[in-house]
């Protein structure tokens, strides 16, 4: 079983032994060839995957309290010295690799309009399941106090707006739809007997005199 903390790996070509990628990963090396190979990180590198033989070498191993960040720098930075042809589009590390904006709009209009199956969804609810990160979780009132100040008064700047238009260009879910007569009488009789159902917990209730109470503490300072 692999059990090393880290390593800096290179992918070569596995008949000329040529290095044309170095990374770093916390998987055992074939893992990580097999991840390269399902999902590649660039054009680039999936063209070469696909074209030539390819086996992946340690070229270090990295201990725990190592840096792997500062590891996958100096030997990328090693190899393109000694003139390898590296497919790495940064120089490694967390140096991150941002997209131009020609590339951004090809990415975008590829997705534009494109349906997502519901085979698709089923995958997507399933990998959702067991996300813990704020189930349960309630807001404090100083947080939402917070939270409403800092919003409070906040212009969006033209660019903003002009991205939230273009957000909603394809939203169709009512346009042009016009309820009946009936419909909205439907409507507002569901409405009525709502409100006339609805009774606030002790909880609810203990909330909002909390967040008021310290709204009106912050206005008499």
């Amino acid at each position: 079983m692999f059990s090393s903390c880290g390593i800096i790996y290179g992918l070569i070509n596995s008949d000329t032994l040529e290095l044309r990628y170095v990374g770093q990963t916390i998987k055992s090396p074939d893992e990580r060839l097999r991840r390269h190979k399902r999902s590649p990180c660039t054009a680039q590198l999936r063209n070469w995957l696909n074209i030539e033989p390819v086996s992946i070498v340690v070229l270090e191993r990295v201990a725990k309290d190592g840096d792997l960040n500062e590891a996958e720098r100096w030997w990328i930075r090693k190899w393109r010295e000694q003139g390898a042809h590296l497919l790495n589009q940064t120089n490694g590390g967390s140096a991150g690799y941002k997209f131009t904006i020609e590339t951004r709009a090809k990415i975008s209009a590829s997705l534009m309009g494109r349906a997502v199956t519901p085979e698709h969804k089923a995958k997507l609810s399933a990998a959702a399941m067991g996300n813990q990160r704020w189930l349960g979780r309630t807001h404090t009132p100083e947080t939402k106090f917070k939270l409403s100040v800092a919003k409070k008064g906040r212009a969006l700047t033209d660019e903003h707006r002009a991205n939230i238009s273009k957000g909603m260009i394809g939203i169709q879910n009512h346009l042009g739809h016009i309820h009946t007569p009936e419909a909205r009488a439907k409507m507002g009789a569901a409405i009525s007997a709502a409100a006339k159902r609805r009774r606030l917990t002790d909880a609810h209730r203990a909330s909002i005199s909390a967040t008021l109470k310290l709204k009106k503490e912050a206005y008499n300072v």
